[in-house]
């Protein structure tokens, strides 16, 4: 009962992704606005072997189209508008560098407000 609980007040405080402002200031603000949103579609993957890359997140709202974002030791890079598909064989790729490099570097950006 008591762990209903929790969970039922975790969900009822998350907002939905909807309502996630069109641009953000910082990406500060940026990730913390998306982790706080509920979507329905969220994935992590962290236990994978790379040099470079250590986790790898997706969020979207829709289910086609969304947010990825790439740990790569202290920094995080943003990308908006990652089609699903494209996540799916990130996360599938044997070598994750040479697959950012191939696939999403140079094609997906995420801009901040000026």
């Amino acid at each position: 009962m008591y762990f209903l609980l929790i969970l039922f007040f975790f969900s009822c405080t998350r907002e939905s992704c909807e309502n996630l402002p069109q641009s953000f200031s910082s990406y500060e603000l940026a990730e913390k606005s998306i982790r706080k949103a509920e979507f329905k579609m969220e994935e992590t993957q962290s236990n994978f072997k790379s040099s470079w890359i250590n986790r790898i997140e997706f969020y979207s709202c829709d289910g086609e189209f969304g947010f990825l974002i790439i740990k790569i030791k202290n920094k995080s890079y943003f990308f908006e508008g990652v089609p699903v598909n494209l996540c799916e064989e990130f996360k599938q790729a044997e070598s994750k560098g040479k697959f950012y490099h191939r696939h999403i570097k140079g094609k997906f950006t995420f801009k901040l407000n000026s």
